[in-house]
């Protein structure tokens, strides 16, 4: 019997156990199963340290499919070949489950390596000791960053997928595979779930791993922060409305309290939906929301609280170091600043900190690339590369939305004319103008000028170009939580709890971003709003503009179109979002229902485990259509 491709993944897993590594940023080395059994390899804290690197390993091969899930159909970007019929119809909303870039088989493979070292690492440390170097005390470190790891895979999952199979014990072998129909569970629990194990190992984690690419590329105290932040403004919006939303078998998810595992904060008890279950009405449901979003804050507020405190410190032992606009008191938050706020032929020093150098003093997490043995291939294959003395777009190239504000101060849509942002994400030359095809180039450009501070219309300075990261030796680092993401998602947990009272500092967090981008700006420029639904477009408009091509913006949408109360109005979904999202009159006519915001279930996977096959899944109803005749 030929293993479906979820099986494949999750067995996968036991090649592990045949593997070494010369160094922790080495590619895996795997030897045939038949030279090494399981028992032998976990004997020492070694095995284990291999297994821990190969699930990250396999988060970098990764960053091309999330990329492909959170940004392709946002309205961040648009095709520069119609001809490429696979991402023309992912553009077009038809998402086809023959497609295998909606395969979830790798994530389900990272999360086994997660599971193998959650569990062969806790029983390496029972009596007798298999390391008599390595004791339980040791292994609570490794407990708790595996279980974020395994958590942000997951994450992933739910966030392009909604309800997924959720799978927390190791599979080895063939025939456990071939046995295995697991059930599917929510997103809601499954987040629920994984908040409840984070908080409680968050502080067991590591602190300081010895080098800053390791602090930074490894899950710490301070990350498993920033996942915990995200992951409670994520269920928050999962809750609300609820009783109006359904599972992909169209039972409704509202029910009976009495018949849920509990999950999730203040032991609430919402959880998997059951068919014949009686509805709770949306009052317990969104004032739980209300209880995940103030825990978002609470979280995001302990990493700002943290990396300002290291801020000021380092402001104090070297002060040098730092411009007067980054050393003024109204430098609030600890925010790499221009030194400038008028002047030509300038260059981007703020970019340079956070891109080229990686891992700046505002990086939380980014996966490690070293342009030798790991390479990050989402550039070349959907941004841009710079080849043979010239930079040539990639699959996709700058949407007009982004450039349809570039006149104003504050546009409605996309950049303005002050915003650094502009030149650091879209190379802006006459060739690729009238081409109308603008190249994308965060993380690929390393180095530019700014011909003019007050109009970033003109670009660059004459008889200038840009330097790139060759495509040969690309090691630009993939971003997953930096400061800026602190700001905004506290910002949004804020707005989205409806806390009034703390709309000043929403507002505040906001403002800051966009001016810190925006040197040219005087303060009185920055606006603030009251009201909840435009404070909430204001946060979107500048995520959109910090996070472009960091594989965000489809799943800021997905977000909204949850938290939205858009359920009781006729119509489709996505056009009732228009001052969010901007698309086509194609899209908003398929884009009807919440299920058309998640990534069908691949057709080899329906038929392994879907329930007429005997399994638990169900196929995304939006998409059947474009399945299999």
């Amino acid at each position: 019997m030929k293993l479906n491709i979820f099986n494949q993944a999750i067995c996968v897993g036991g090649l592990l156990l045949a593997m070494t590594l010369s160094s922790c940023e080495d590619f895996l080395t795997v030897y045939p199963t038949t030279q090494i059994t399981q028992e032998d390899f976990w004997q020492d804290k070694t095995d284990l340290d291999n297994v821990r690197a190969g699930a990250y390993k396999k988060m970098l091969d990764l960053t091309p499919k999330i990329f492909y899930w959170g940004e392709i159909r946002s309205d961040n970007v648009k095709l520069k070949d119609q001809s490429n019929t696979e991402l023309l119809y992912l553009q077009q909303a038809i998402l086809r489950p023959s497609n295998n870039n909606f395969s979830w088989d790798d994530f389900y493979t990272g999360i086994n390596y997660c599971n193998q070292v959650l569990q062969f690492g806790n029983e390496m440390t029972n009596e007798p000791l298999t390391d008599p170097s390595f004791t339980k005390a040791d292994f609570r470190a490794y407990d708790a960053e595996m279980k974020a790891l395994r958590a942000l895979y997951y994450f992933y999952l739910v966030r392009a997928f909604r309800d997924v199979p959720y799978v927390t014990n190791v599979v080895t072998t063939d025939a456990e595979a071939k046995k295995l129909k697991l059930p599917v569970t929510s997103g809601e629990a499954i987040l629920g779930d994984l908040i409840n194990q984070l908080e409680e190992v968050k502080d067991f984690a590591s602190i300081n791993y010895g080098s800053n690419s390791e602090n930074k590329g490894r899950f710490t105290r301070l990350s498993i922060r920033a996942l915990l932040a995200d992951l409670y403004l994520w269920r928050g919006c999962l809750l609300k409305n609820y009783s109006k939303k359904f599972d992909a078998a169209g039972h409704l998810r509202a029910v009976n309290i009495d018949d849920q595992i509990r999950y999730g904060v203040e032991g609430d008890t919402i959880g998997y939906v059951a068919a014949d279950s009686t509805q709770i009405d949306d009052t317990y449901a969104n004032n739980l929301a209300t209880q995940c979003f103030n825990k978002a804050a609470e979280r995001a507020t302990d990493v700002i609280a943290y990396m300002d405190s290291v801020y000021r410190r380092d402001i104090q032992e070297n002060r040098m170091a730092y411009n007067q606009r980054e050393l003024s008191t109204t430098n609030v938050y600890p925010l790499k600043q221009y030194p400038f706020t008028t002047g030509e032929n300038v260059g981007d020093e703020v970019y340079y900190s956070i891109w080229v150098s990686k891992n700046s003093s505002e990086s939380i997490m980014e996966l490690q690339f070293d342009g030798d043995q790991n390479k990050p291939t989402v550039y070349a294959d959907y941004t841009s590369y710079f080849s043979s003395g010239s930079l040539q777009a990639g699959k996709l190239v700058a949407s007009d939305i982004l450039t349809s504000g570039l006149s104003q101060a504050h546009p409605d849509n996309g950049f303005g004319k002050y915003d650094f942002r502009f030149l650091q994400n879209i190379c802006y030359t006459n060739d690729f103008i009238s081409a109308s095809a603008l190249p994308l180039t965060k993380n690929v450009v390393t180095n530019y000028l700014v011909k003019k501070v007050e109009d970033v219309r003109e670009a660059y300075p004459e008889k200038t170009k840009p330097d790139y990261r060759l495509s040969t030796s690309m090691n630009a680092n993939w971003p997953v939580y930096r400061l800026a993401d602190m700001m905004l998602i506290k910002a949004e947990a804020i707005a989205r709890a409806n806390a009034t009272g703390q709309f000043t500092e929403a507002n505040r967090l906001v403002n800051h971003l966009f001016a810190r981008n925006n040197p040219a700006m005087q303060p009185s420029d920055t606006t603030s709003t009251s009201v909840q639904n435009t404070l909430l477009t204001k946060i979107y408009k500048e995520r959109q503009r910090e996070f472009l091509v960091e594989g965000k913006r489809w799943f800021d949408i997905v977000r909204e179109a949850e938290a939205g109360n858009y359920y009781s109005e006729p119509g489709s979904l996505i056009e009732q979002m228009s001052s969010i999202v901007t698309v086509s009159n194609t899209v908003k006519n398929r884009v009807r229902t919440i299920w058309a915001f998640y990534n069908p279930i691949l057709e080899s996977e329906m038929k392994v485990q879907g329930v007429q096959a005997g399994g638990y899944l169900y196929q995304n109803p939006v998409w059947i259509r474009y399945g299999e005749k």
